[in-house]
């Protein structure tokens, strides 16, 4: 089967990458995408070389990458005013796949593929928690998601959808180096946006724990001017305004074509904007992405992971397998289906409360062999069942019924 993953890349990774490997940008395409795929961001290249392994044709396309979108239009004598959404779409012809999945919320750019793409069987669109663009999963076979939450959202509005976990690409530790030295005691890596559906528990839980732990906090910031907290404001008002429209019946598809404003009627153009709490802030280092945050996972001693506001009842995120399948000690917030992944307080610690929380953290600190024990009980365990090549084994499956 001939199947095409289409990445969406955050954007601060893509030009924080190109400027840590100076003259990348001038290499060729092949050469950047091999630079992308050792790095690790995302998944890239992981879901490529495991299916390839079990017997499909698979390539991967990072969709808003200005570098290597800019290095195609040259190397295949395109315009060099052609549209991103274009490019990708004319570079989905060329490699002709049977399958798309989807990993990016650029309705445009999907409405280009489908156009020039007529013979594609199946197109997978991949959700998180947070729900983007509703019209890209209208137009879909069927909708992949990490979170049981989202699948039975889609379910209800009378959409195909199908669960999948995120899994932890083995080969990540083959490029880690084995330091001895002290890492990091307590750890959060991940973004703290206080606005509904995404991370306003996640705020307040830590900067109260700040209080109690030298915790580091690797986030990127936002809002760092008066000039994007007006902004901020603004875009905010606007997303409401439009959401309310769409509540008493208008339809979304005219709201998107405002010019300026339109872009506003999707929350995910906003969050961007919102700046997270003073004190975290003050605090916060730079968000690390790739390698760089693998090792620093591994460096650490504890590393927290705490699920977005829109995975109310299950844990879904990546951090679980990133944490776990580095060797680290996964303090993790509790979910229902939580020890049907790992088991609670032998491979990962849990906790249902702020004061849960600090207790385990003290015990462990007066326990150092602890926290050994379970970080390697987590990393053997995530390495057995929570692989990439186990999820493949699972998205085949599904493509089956699908095709069938």
């Amino acid at each position: 089967m001939k199947i095409l993953r289409l990445n969406e890349f955050d954007t601060k990774y893509i030009y924080e990458f190109y400027s840590k490997n100076t003259g990348l940008a001038e290499k060729n395409y092949v050469e950047q995408e091999k630079a992308l795929e050792y790095d690790a961001y995302s998944y890239h290249g992981a879901w490529k070389y495991y299916l390839n392994m079990a017997g499909h044709e698979c390539e991967e396309i990072v969709t808003n990458n200005a570098f290597m979108v800019k290095s195609f239009i040259k190397e295949n004598g395109m315009p060099k005013n052609s549209k991103p959404e274009d490019v990708i779409a004319f570079h989905v012809k060329k490699i002709k796949p049977e399958i798309l999945i989807f990993n990016s919320t650029n309705y445009k750019m999907l409405k280009a593929i489908k156009y020039k793409n007529t013979y594609l069987k199946l197109i997978i669109p991949w959700c998180g928690s947070a729900i983007c663009d509703i019209r890209i999963f209208k137009d879909a076979d069927f909708t992949l998601s990490c979170a049981p939450e989202t699948v039975n959202y889609f379910r209800n509005l009378g959409l195909k959808s199908e669960h999948l976990d995120h899994g932890f690409d083995p080969r990540i530790n083959l490029r880690l180096k084995s330091e001895e030295n002290e890492g990091d005691f307590l750890t959060f890596i991940g973004q703290i946006i206080p606005k509904n559906d995404f991370h306003i528990q996640r705020e307040i839980f830590l900067k109260k724990l700040a209080e109690n732990f030298k915790l580091s906090i690797y986030s990127p910031k936002f809002n760092v001017s008066i000039f994007n907290d007006i902004k901020a404001v603004l875009s905010a008002n606007i997303y409401l305004f439009f959401a309310l429209l769409k509540k008493i019946g208008i339809n979304e598809k005219w709201l998107y074509k405002i010019p300026i404003l339109g872009k506003f009627a999707n929350k995910n153009n906003v969050i961007g904007l919102i700046k997270m709490n003073e004190v975290l802030e003050k605090i916060a280092k730079p968000g690390v992405f790739g390698l760089e945050m693998f090792q620093i996972i591994k460096n650490s001693k504890m590393v927290l992971n705490f699920h977005a506001d829109s995975s109310p009842e299950y844990a879904s995120n990546m951090r679980l397998f990133e944490i776990t399948g580095v060797g680290s000690c996964m303090i993790s917030d509790f979910k229902k289906n939580l020890n049907n992944l790992f088991e609670i307080d032998k491979e990962v610690i849990s906790y249902k409360s702020f004061e849960e929380c600090v207790e385990k953290i003290r015990w462990l600190v007066d326990n150092p062999n602890k926290i050994k024990e379970i970080s390697e009980n987590g990393q053997k365990r995530c390495l057995k069942d929570h692989g990439i090549s186990n999820r493949i084994e699972v998205f085949e499956k599904m493509l089956k019924k699908y095709l069938a």
